[in-house]
């Protein structure tokens, strides 16, 4: 039909600062009253502890964050991602930023990330991400 969406990408420019090892994120999850946001926040405060992007970076200090990266079901593999994020980058070009990140939540979407052209700089299965020494997050079996 017309007038739907085939697919689509949000993205943010952010700092890139030394030091980021994800303790704002701890500490807004530590004082997070809402139990299943907590645990969006500890994710993203592993993340940053584990990619250290401003040691792998040293002489950047911006990124482009790629916070969504969605498509149709019905319209995969028709080269939208593509598209979406070669407007992308021209983006960050034109505005002096080198580095991209974006953040997968499966295997299958890692995978998608790297066809794209994205190299992998921090994996952690979610099993692995502890919170009070349980799984933070358990996944349902492929």
């Amino acid at each position: 039909k017309e007038g739907n969406i085939d697919g689509a990408m949000v993205n943010e420019f952010g700092a890139l600062t030394e030091g980021d090892n994800g303790s704002g994120y701890l500490q807004m999850a530590e004082n997070c009253a809402n139990p299943k946001f907590k645990k969006i926040l500890y994710v993203l405060a592993k993340r940053e502890e584990g990619a250290r992007l401003a040691e792998k970076f040293p002489n950047d200090d911006k990124l482009l964050d790629v916070k969504i990266a969605a498509t149709d079901p019905n319209w995969r593999k028709r080269g939208i991602m593509n598209a979406l994020l070669n407007e992308t980058e021209k983006l960050a070009k034109q505005r002096g930023v080198r580095i991209l990140r974006m953040d997968t939540s499966s295997a299958y979407s890692a995978m998608a990330a790297e066809r794209l052209g994205f190299t992998c700089m921090y994996s952690a299965p979610y099993n692995e991400i502890k919170l009070d020494g349980r799984p933070l997050i358990v996944p349902e079996p492929p």
